[in-house]
């Protein structure tokens, strides 16, 4: 991993920060790299000593203690001859938009970057650190266009999407705007429009093209999303109590409640205190999956009771030839 000194201000950026702080807005415009040892001081830089390229700024995030972050993404994807990363620079402009170099970075123990091969992908994250003290107006150029990202950055917004998507029962490919190829059947969401759109046609665009993209209703995604939160509940009237089945999306709560202290209840194993309201059924997988219920026993023999989900009902096991004052729980399943 290189090894940097940290940047230094220039001094036409120490320039344009008193501007900034007098009022004008600082825009970052780029990150640049080169191979070049500099005999100079690092504050009387006006460019790279050698030049190798530029990297497009990903995000900017100011702080409030004087500082802001600056993400920018280098990939070898257009290297043909290998080098070594031996200085940075951040560059800026202020309201007359001539663009300087504001910080200049060199490299203790730099890193080499390869030539692009099948064998050698490198994409470096640079987080850089750069002072604009108190002020009050920092932006930067960040080109829409530009789709590489960071594992955070997707993680933050992508895979939320992906979730949402899956959760929607949509294949999901990713974004329209990502550079690859997008394939016909799956799903992309286009961060312009803030839409999904059905993939018709096997392609490579990276903008929303309605030859190749269908735009997908957003009421039916709209019922779905509202459908996963949507409770609705049917209460059973059985003898001595009743059970209760609260739906939330598709998970159901059975809670059963009996109870007779006048005249003790009694139950065979296997007998079927209800059967389920319809669209109540539970997911044959979840058959003969069982439950424990509370239960208060004449003889204070308790905690052997148990519900059981079967195909035509909930039925109660573990109660032969017993006498209850009461017995309550519950059994959750999905539909």
């Amino acid at each position: 991993m290189a090894k940097f000194n940290g940047f230094i201000l220039t001094e036409k950026g120490r320039e344009l920060l008193a501007k900034g702080l007098s009022g004008e807005t600082i825009t970052f415009t780029k990150m640049a790299i080169g191979d070049g040892t500099s005999l100079t001081s690092e504050r009387e830089r006006t460019a790279l000593v050698n030049q190798i390229t530029t990297l497009p700024i990903l995000n900017i995030n100011v702080k409030r203690n004087g500082t802001c972050e600056i993400n920018a993404l280098l990939t070898n994807k257009s290297v043909t001859t290998g080098f070594y990363i031996k200085e940075l620079g951040i560059f800026a402009h202020g309201n007359d938009n001539v663009e300087i170099l504001y910080a200049y970075n060199i490299s203790t123990s730099p890193d080499f970057v390869p030539p692009f091969s099948a064998n050698n992908v490198v994409e470096i994250e640079y987080v850089d650190t750069i002072i604009v003290d108190q002020v009050a107006n920092v932006t930067a150029v960040i080109d829409p266009s530009i789709t590489y990202i960071t594992k955070k950055y997707a993680d933050e917004n992508y895979l939320v999407s992906s979730r949402l998507a899956e959760i929607l029962g949509l294949q999901f490919g990713g974004n329209i705007q990502d550079i690859g190829s997008k394939t016909k059947g799956k799903f992309y969401y286009d961060s312009v429009t803030k839409y999904y759109y059905e993939c018709i046609e096997d392609n490579s665009l990276t903008y929303n093209d309605n030859g190749k993209f269908r735009a997908i209703s957003n009421k039916p995604i709209s019922d779905k999303l509202e459908n996963l939160f949507e409770i609705e509940t049917k209460t059973i009237t059985i003898p001595n109590g009743t059970i209760k089945f609260t739906k939330t999306g598709k998970v159901v709560n059975a809670f059963v409640h009996l109870q007779n202290y006048k005249t003790l209840m009694s139950y065979n194993d296997n007998d079927l205190i209800s059967s389920y309201p319809p669209n109540f059924s539970p997911n044959p997988n979840y058959f003969n999956n069982e439950f424990a219920i509370i239960s208060s026993e004449k003889n204070n023999i308790n905690g052997n009771t148990r519900l059981i989900l079967r195909k035509d009902g909930v039925v109660i096991w573990g109660t032969s030839a017993r006498q209850y004052y009461e017995l309550k729980g519950s059994a959750v399943y999905c539909i």
